[in-house]
């Protein structure tokens, strides 16, 4: 085996990733950085990198410590893309293609017929594209729900500090904390947990005096 060509090798180790049934996150984290999962019982974090993404010869335990965080962040992401369900190397692929991850070794991988056979048309080239593929709908849904999760956020926030504005200008007028709490309620349609936490963030802790 070490007497095949590195690129031989690189490409064999792909294909036999890309024809597993299903990929972990951690796993599919790795590939899409462009190195492979390590093998069960490796205590390392990966395994030998794929074609596009090559070690730095003179600061490995540099490039070691890069690579590893880049798989702690692609992991994060894939996992935080709701209502993504998807577990096979296609799927995950799709999702990679809708949040803009590129794998370092897709161009290779579009060379190769039996590589980009078992690729999804998502991250094929012109020409290249099957009749038929996993449906669109997995990569498009995980991106829409990103996108509708930071909107949420945001407007949740926004009506965070509103309330918390209006708190200040009823202390200001000498409400008291419980008053305060109450027109919150009523003013911004709220529970009341919720309104004592907004006035409790203006007026400060308890205190017997309160």
């Amino acid at each position: 085996m070490t007497g095949r060509p590195l690129l031989v090798r690189q490409m064999g180790a792909l294909k036999h990733w890309l024809t597993k049934p299903r990929w972990t996150a951690r796993e599919a984290a790795c590939l899409m950085i462009g190195v492979l999962p390590p093998v069960r019982g490796d205590k390392r974090e990966f395994g030998a990198w794929l074609p596009g993404k090559e070690a730095w010869e003179h600061a490995r335990d540099a490039w070691d410590f890069q690579v590893s965080t880049e798989i702690d962040h692609i992991e994060a992401v894939l996992t935080d893309s709701k209502p993504f369900r998807g577990r096979t190397p296609r799927h995950f692929l799709i999702l990679g293609a809708a949040l803009d991850i590129i794998p370092p070794w897709l161009q290779a991988a579009r060379a190769d017929a039996d590589c980009s056979a078992l690729l999804p048309n998502e991250v094929l080239g012109e020409g290249q594209r099957h009749d038929v593929d996993v449906p669109v709908t997995v990569a498009a849904n995980a991106s829409k729900a990103a996108n509708t999760r930071h909107r949420n956020d945001t407007e949740a926030e926004e009506k965070r500090k509103a309330r918390q504005e209006r708190a200040k200008e009823l202390k200001d007028l000498g409400k008291g904390r419980g008053e305060t709490a109450s027109i919150l309620e009523d003013e911004f349609e709220i529970g009341r947990s919720t309104a004592y936490e907004d006035a409790r963030k203006v007026f400060g802790p308890m205190s017997p005096k309160a």
